[in-house]
């Protein structure tokens, strides 16, 4: 009959007819389990345990996953891949476009503060126009005045005229930058899909 042994690759198979060691060092798998002490038993079982880890273990897909999970076995250790570095840019790039940022392409804005923070270390920000806290609402900045509003106060306020609520001046497409929404930490404050991996006890 076969058995399993439990170790920290799972379950192996074991033989449990082994043999009993013979002078040379070596076991007698001619002689029966029923001849062979409890110690010559256990010692077989070990060199049985041994001669099964060193095979391979499942397919690719199986050992790919050992890898990520038991990447303290010598066998899963990740190997060096030689590669060539690429230069580093000249220019550090845009976070919103990824092209390398130039100066034309910065401006200044105007943040205005809100008063109940303005002596905290904390400071919050308020929008231009409704002087309502901007947190996690989509906001824009007008580049004609450089204020930043809330993205509901152009929606409502600005867009339907394209006229610049702080200046009076008359405003196109490309004067108005949305800014990008801060994650809120919130499970469904956005819709955000990423995987994550765990170490797991194999």
């Amino acid at each position: 009959s076969t058995a399993l042994v439990t170790t920290g690759l799972g379950s192996v198979p074991l033989a449990t007819a082994a043999a009993a060691k013979n002078p040379k060092g070596q076991f007698d798998k001619t002689k029966g389990k029923d001849t062979m002490t409890t110690e010559e038993i256990d010692a077989a079982e070990r060199e049985e345990v041994i001669a099964n880890l060193s095979k391979p273990i499942g397919d690719a897909s199986t050992q790919s996953q050992l890898k990520r999970t038991s990447y303290w076995c010598p066998t899963f250790a990740p190997n060096h891949v030689k590669q060539e570095l690429l230069e580093p840019p000249k220019r550090p790039a845009s976070p919103m476009t990824g092209e390398p940022l130039r100066l034309k392409d910065l401006f200044a804005v105007n943040l205005e503060v809100d008063r109940d923070t303005q002596d905290t270390l904390d400071k919050k920000y308020v929008c231009a126009v409704s002087k309502k806290q901007i947190t996690f609402q989509a906001a824009v900045v007008i580049k004609k005045s450089n204020a930043v509003i809330l993205g509901k106060v152009y929606k409502d306020l600005v867009k339907p005229t394209m006229t610049c609520p702080i200046t009076g001046e008359k405003l196109r497409k490309k004067d108005i930058i949305e800014l990008v929404k801060p994650g809120s930490s919130f499970a469904s404050g956005g819709a955000v899909e990423s995987s994550v991996y765990r170490h797991t006890v194999t």
